[in-house]
């Protein structure tokens, strides 16, 4: 494949195909004689000379086109240049210098797009004109209505570089600190405010507040609780940014394979920004909720407290004997309360906690001894094997998979009866 690239425009390609009549009737001393000639008069010179003038016009027009989709998401006139001086011929000559130039306008159009209303009028003050200078480490700043952007020939990841440094310029008063930092983090910078506009508060009007936030480099997050008080939710990221397990609920209708996931186990909270509704959906049963308006939600959000999630317990193991009663362990959800074991002994609906006097779990098993008797969970050729005893008497357990009896662990048992998991679910 051959490709030609002549005046007017040396940037165009013009594809370019083998002629084999013409070639064969091509002779050599003509075509030198035509190279003289062009060599003599001029014309050699003129389309290989490098024009200084007309590439920086060039690379100018270039940025201008990035100046305007700024200007148009954002709402008013941008005016950007690039400090030519800082630019050698060798840079203008193997570099598309708009390309390098363009990320700071690139991202002030990003951040209006997301958030017009607040990111429109914060860079409407501070951001009248924008200079790029091809003169050392990457670096932005933002001073008396100037953004300056500097930026080398070996700079990477640069659009990325402009839009964290963009959403670090301080806009607004900090908001009262409550409880662990929500997304929009104290809600000074333009990062935080632009997270901050694009979070949805929805509420059933009974004082039931669902609170989800944008996707970000941290994830997405959602809350659940009254005005006073939400409470973080566990997202489940590949499966979108309102999924939630709920073991309590069951979707037979839902893909029980998705990414390694048993999409019937989880519900979502489905936010639609440009349909402005807001909807919950615990297993089959939905709830439409009201999407709170911006300057509602920004007041309710800014006075609220946050919290960590619920701290919850997880199943560990459960077996049975030939009597109908079930032997149920759990533990801590979180590193930290890993080892928390608990062991609950006893029929369907009416399993008590027993008093733990001991734990142990090796590679050869687990003993869980307990005032009223001790569980064992031996490993061994045969494979794991379980037995309850008490006193002398040994009494050997069937395993039951916990993968497949979710809701009766957490709705027949009775271990977690009266419990809330700090989800939509529990009141949705």
């Amino acid at each position: 494949r051959w490709e030609l690239y002549a005046p007017p425009d040396v940037r165009q390609a013009h594809r370019l195909t083998v002629d084999e009549a013409a070639t064969k009737a091509q002779r050599p001393k003509d075509v030198l004689a035509l190279l003289e000639k062009q060599q003599k008069d001029g014309t050699t010179a003129r389309v290989t000379l490098f024009h200084r003038d007309e590439e920086q016009a060039e690379q100018d027009k270039a940025l201008a086109e990035s100046a305007a989709a700024a200007a148009k998401a954002c709402g008013y006139p941008v005016a950007a240049r690039v400090d030519w001086a800082t630019v050698s011929d060798d840079d203008l000559k193997r570099l598309a210098i708009a390309s390098y130039c363009a990320p700071p306008l690139t991202a002030m159009a990003a951040l209006c797009g997301e958030a017009p209303a607040v990111a429109g009028p914060a860079l409407r003050e501070r951001v009248k004109s924008v200079t790029c200078a091809l003169s050392g480490p990457m670096k932005l700043a933002v001073a008396g209505g100037a953004l300056t952007w500097t930026v080398n020939a070996d700079a990477s990841n640069t659009d990325e570089a402009a839009r964290r440094a963009l959403e670090a310029v301080e806009v607004a008063p900090a908001l009262a600190a409550r409880g662990e930092a929500p997304p929009w983090g104290d809600g000074r910078t333009l990062g935080q405010r632009v997270t901050l506009a694009r979070t949805a508060v929805c509420s059933d009007g009974k004082n039931h507040y669902v609170v989800s936030a944008p996707r970000a480099p941290g994830g997405a997050a959602l809350y659940y609780g009254d005005r006073q008080k939400l409470a973080r939710v566990q997202v489940a990221d590949l499966l979108g940014a309102g999924a939630f397990f709920e073991p309590r609920l069951f979707n037979p209708t839902a893909n029980p394979s998705f990414r390694g996931a048993d999409v019937r186990r989880f519900s979502f909270v489905e936010h639609d920004a440009d349909k402005g509704t807001c909807e919950v959906r615990c297993g089959t049963r939905k709830t439409s909720l009201a999407v709170l308006p911006a300057a509602e939600a920004e007041a309710l959000l800014g006075a609220a407290t946050y919290s960590a999630a619920l701290e919850q317990q997880v199943p560990h193991s459960l077996s049975r004997d030939d009597r109908g009663n079930y032997y149920y362990v759990d533990t801590g959800a979180t590193p930290e309360s890993a080892r928390r074991f608990r062991l609950f002994v006893g029929p369907q609906g009416n399993l008590k906690q027993q008093p733990m006097v001991n734990v142990v779990a090796d590679s050869q098993g687990e003993i869980f001894s307990t005032k009223n008797g001790e569980l064992r969970f031996i490993s061994g050729p045969g494979g794991s094997q379980s037995t309850w005893i008490k006193g002398k008497v040994k009494t050997r357990l069937k395993p039951v998979p916990v993968d497949e009896n979710w809701q009766l662990i957490y709705n027949d048992l009775g271990v977690y009866t009266g419990t809330r998991r700090g989800t939509p679910c529990d009141d949705l």
